[in-house]
């Protein structure tokens, strides 16, 4: 609330210093790629004739970056700095670096150079006002990074108008679309994590399902599950059997499987799961025993048993994830 105090915790620090670490990093991976030629291109008039070359994934990035302006506009306005933070942290880490920046590779290292200015541009549109954004909290990397990339626009980020959002880049489609995409390749990595998939080696998926979705908007995007999954061959289709031996996840009203033959040694990988769940099973028994003890409950301090249930969730959560993977082994 306003005016209440904050607490300052040594991990507020380090996760500032993570972000900054995590702009610079960024910037200089750009840097390895562009030219005063691309800086000059990046700008929103040559984005803006270019619209019908942009990929699914520039147009939602775009769109990410207007809700930021407008999130982070109202929160300063408002004096809610913390969510002005929040609001910039989220977009340049976990949708900027997380998402587009490793989709952009593929473009980056292509032979296809046409679409890879295109992207530069993009990337660097995006990279130029998220710092104009990231200015008034972080100001010494802000204009340090504005220096190689904004002076064709101003001197210093300081002179620099504040951005705006573009309407035309808010597509509703495009979000959804994207959301879905995103969901759909979280849900293979979780499979190959959880089935301890070696990194190295690449799955085939089918999805089947999606009543009332486009379908279209998977089977054109295939790379991206091979660039972001690590998959091999992508298949869609309405309805089809189960594959044997095959780990599953429902995303909405699809079906994904994840064909695990060739990808682990089921056994050894049976064998690893039983003990990880007879280990599980033993700590969520002296969990139990703690937390239906009253003599604990009425004498421990409210954070230590508020820790041990947050510890009796997790190990349930993990516990039920390592039954559903041991039943796909069985099937």
């Amino acid at each position: 609330s306003e005016g209440a105090d904050i607490k300052l915790k040594e991990g507020d620090f380090e996760q500032g210093r993570n972000f900054t670490n995590k702009i610079w990093n960024s910037f200089r991976f750009l840097a390895l790629h562009f030219d005063k030629e691309d800086i000059a291109n990046a700008t929103l008039a040559n984005i803006q004739n270019a619209r019908n070359r942009l990929e699914l994934v520039d147009r939602w990035v775009l769109g990410r970056l207007n809700y930021a302006i407008r999130k982070m506009t109202a929160a300063i306005e408002q004096f809610h700095f913390h969510e002005a933070m929040d609001a910039l942290y989220n977009f340049f880490w976990k949708e900027f670096c997380d998402w587009y920046l490793e989709l952009l590779k593929a473009r980056l290292n292509g032979e296809d150079q046409s679409a890879k200015r295109l992207a530069l541009s993009v990337a660097l549109y995006v990279m130029k006002h998220t710092m104009k954004l990231l200015h008034p909290i972080a100001p010494f990397i802000a204009e340090h990074v504005w220096q190689e990339l904004g002076r064709d626009e101003a001197e210093s980020i300081m002179l620099a108008a504040w951005p705006e959002p573009l309407a035309e880049f808010e597509s509703a489609n495009d979000v959804s679309d994207f959301c879905l995409l995103q969901d759909l390749i979280v849900a293979v990595r979780n499979i190959r994590g959880e089935m301890n998939v070696p990194v190295s080696k690449t799955a085939d998926v089918l999805i089947t399902g999606g009543n009332g979705q486009n379908p279209a908007i998977i089977t054109q995007h295939e790379g991206y599950f091979a660039q972001l999954a690590r998959v091999k061959q992508l298949t869609y289709t309405r309805e089809a059997e189960r594959p044997k031996l095959a780990a599953t996840a429902v995303v909405r009203s699809f079906e994904v499987y994840v064909p695990l033959a060739g990808l682990i040694d089921v056994e050894v990988e049976r064998e690893r799961l039983r003990k990880e769940q007879t280990r599980l099973e033993k700590l969520l028994e002296g969990l139990n025993q703690r937390l239906y003890n009253q003599d604990f409950i009425g004498k421990a301090p409210k954070e230590v048993v508020e820790r041990e249930r947050q510890k009796k969730t997790e190990f349930e959560s993990n516990l039920q994830r390592l039954v559903s993977s041991l039943r796909h082994l069985s099937e």
